[in-house]
């Protein structure tokens, strides 16, 4: 009997000094999984990123403790679940690159210059295609209010179908253009563009290809990609750029670019 309570104090005093041990260890990596500053050190993704945006700014934290907000990309994830450190990094990297689009044998490729190699997108076109042009659109989606993706790879064929014009440099998705058939549209002015709603839109026999979305990734603005777009879905549907209809609301940016190519008034559907 003594031997037997010799051994449970001797289990009892090795699993003591094993959680003790256990438990020194824990204390430092908890303070490391709240520590900003460790994060960036282990994981060096995170200020290279920085330095390919060209915005050096500190990680904040957020006011729940264990939380980080990345400053360019404005994703928040737990700083110590590997999960949401793998998604941001996917994130941040659409973010600042891109989404990644390498070429395919299918790809129908209406135009390339400069650089950039523009393709079309049909209802038609293969699953991959499709589903391609679904994650632009969702990345596309990140940049403006808008709760709903201007395309999904699900849609159907019929009256309503979008055609699709990606375009992308060194294999990443960096502008993105939706056009759909619209119905009802009117000639506006900009003075009255924002007033029309779709009861004062009048429905035409005929339809009009109207821009339903066209975006640009932040660092390729102001370089002209989205003329070449608007160009080249134009010529596709056979139209003159000038007779593309709008879809309202705008963005601060998609306004910008629709008074550049008409100044004085346009047609607006919704």
């Amino acid at each position: 009997m003594a031997q037997r309570s010799d051994d449970i104090r001797q289990d009892r005093e090795a699993t003591r000094a094993s959680l003790g041990s256990k438990l020194d260890t824990l204390e430092p990596k908890t303070r490391q999984t709240r520590d900003v500053k460790h994060h960036v050190a282990e994981h060096r993704w995170l200020e290279d990123a920085q330095i390919d945006a060209d915005v050096v700014v500190p990680l904040k934290n957020t006011a729940n403790i264990g939380t980080i907000t990345c400053p360019i990309c404005s994703f928040t994830y737990l700083s110590g679940d590997m999960w949401d450190i793998q998604e941001h990094r996917r994130r941040h990297d659409q973010f600042v690159h891109g989404v990644k689009a390498p070429a395919l044998k299918t790809d129908r490729v209406l135009a390339t210059k400069n650089g950039l190699r523009i393709t079309v997108i049909t209802p038609v076109s293969p699953v991959v295609q499709r589903q391609r042009a679904e994650k632009v659109a969702r990345r596309a989606k990140r940049d403006t209010p808008f709760d709903f993706a201007s395309y999904y790879a699900s849609e159907q064929q019929d009256e309503d179908s979008p055609l699709v014009f990606l375009g992308t440099r060194w294999e990443r998705a960096i502008a993105f253009l939706v056009l759909r058939r619209a119905a009802y549209f009117a000639e506006t002015l900009w003075e009255h563009a924002t007033s029309l709603n779709r009861q004062k839109l009048a429905r035409h026999d005929g339809v009009r290809w109207a821009v339903c979305m066209i975006w640009v990734l932040a660092q390729e603005r102001q370089r002209g990609l989205a003329t070449q777009l608007l160009q080249q879905a134009a010529q596709f549907v056979g139209l003159p750029l000038q007779e593309l209809a709008w879809c309202h609301p705008f963005t601060e940016c998609g306004e910008r670019l629709a008074r550049r190519h008409f100044p004085e008034h346009l047609t607006i559907t919704r």
